[in-house]
């Protein structure tokens, strides 16, 4: 902890974080996977992990997630400025009317489109995936 940091203020701040979490839970567990997935960092991580680890489902589930982006597949080098992610099947968690995804093959042909009101399936062989307007993708 910083020098000059109150740890009780610290604490305190990570309760109620963890209280956050919980009652969003409490009325949609995707939702809740949805905000991790949109805000991944460590001192979250750090704060369920400590002080409420039964939300630690949920952390998981939204590590196999991805937000809206520009994505290659799997173990291929990653654009500058895209991520990697798993091909699997996905679904959007409360998408805009103008969601769309979009998988594409190594010559840029199409494999999959999903307007994000059922689940895709990013098959096998998907070299990039491009989502806009769907906020995030959680792992079916």
């Amino acid at each position: 902890m910083p020098e000059g940091t109150d740890p009780n203020a610290v604490l305190q701040v990570g309760q109620e974080r963890c209280a956050e979490l919980e009652a969003v839970k409490a009325v949609d567990q995707k939702a809740v996977v949805s905000q991790l997935i949109e805000k991944r960092d460590a001192d979250v991580a750090d704060v369920i992990t400590g002080l409420c680890p039964g939300l630690q489902p949920e952390l998981d589930a939204a590590g196999r997630g991805f937000t809206d982006g520009d994505y290659t597949i799997g173990d291929a080098a990653p654009k500058e400025g895209a991520g990697s992610i798993s091909s699997g099947s996905y679904e959007a968690w409360n998408p805009s009317p103008t969601c769309l995804l979009t998988a594409f093959d190594a010559a840029g042909g199409t494999l999959a489109e999903s307007n994000g009101t059922s689940t895709v399936t990013i098959p096998a062989g998907t070299a990039r995936v491009v989502s806009d307007g769907c906020y995030t993708w959680l792992a079916a």
